[in-house]
């Protein structure tokens, strides 16, 4: 049975004249990596100009749309720093990519989930990761408690769904209305991508101004218990 692969590459604006991590010089390591793991390349996907600060850029959510479909079973880099820079993004991403049964590879570090030696690798990098989330929680906690018991708002941006008005959480009646409507529709079986098309077709917009993506309808929905 033939296995159906994917590449992806980037570079960011400031790259873009260092021939050894452009678009073309990734290519041709992707290329060379299917051939060698016997896949069959089926497209390569770019994101140019983008950097990794997150996950929010239009060829890797294509990618991720993909998955989600069922329409590939590995993905190829020719580098990790080139999917992202994160650690947390990049346990998100490879946890998603188990969860799909889509097997990744990367070939300057050698990275392959298909064997016993990457699959454990992929478990340290989500120790790492909730280990960086436990210790960010862990040195605010304090100030939070304090604020919270004199029933103050602690500051920052509001969670989705909310506003802070005079120091109080009160609910974003907008928001709520999209909150709803995501958990209407992971209910009846909608992907995280379908829902986030659904909802910018339906002319809704993140704070930001923007559309909805996968990984931020995702978010929202893990943070309410939806996921």
């Amino acid at each position: 049975m033939t296995t159906r692969a994917i590449g992806y590459i980037r570079v960011s604006t400031s790259e873009q004249a260092d021939s050894g991590l452009s678009l073309a010089a990734q290519r041709k390591k992707i290329e060379a990596q299917a051939t060698l793991s016997e896949l069959t390349l089926v497209d390569v996907l770019q994101d140019a100009g983008e950097t990794a600060k997150d996950l929010h850029r239009p060829a890797l959510t294509d990618l991720l749309n993909r998955i989600d479909t069922g329409q590939i079973a590995c993905v190829i880099v020719a580098k990790l720093d080139r999917l992202t820079r994160s650690t947390k993004d990049l346990a998100d991403l490879l946890s998603t990519f188990k969860e799909k049964q889509v097997d990744f590879i990367s070939t300057a570090e050698s990275f392959d989930t298909s064997s016993a030696t990457g699959r454990t690798v992929l478990n340290m990098i989500g120790v790492i990761a909730q280990w960086e989330r436990e210790s960010i929680s862990e040195r605010t906690s304090a100030a939070l408690q304090e604020k919270r018991a004199q029933g103050r708002a602690t500051g920052g941006v509001p969670p989705f769904g909310y506003d802070f008005i005079d120091g109080e959480r009160v609910e974003n009646e907008q928001e709520q209305t999209i909150l709803a409507e995501i958990a209407a529709m992971k209910a009846a079986g909608e992907s995280w991508q379908g829902i986030a098309n659904r909802l910018t077709a339906k002319g809704h917009r993140t704070r930001a101004g923007g559309d909805f993506s996968r990984q931020g309808i995702f978010r929202i929905a893990k943070k309410y218990g939806l996921s």
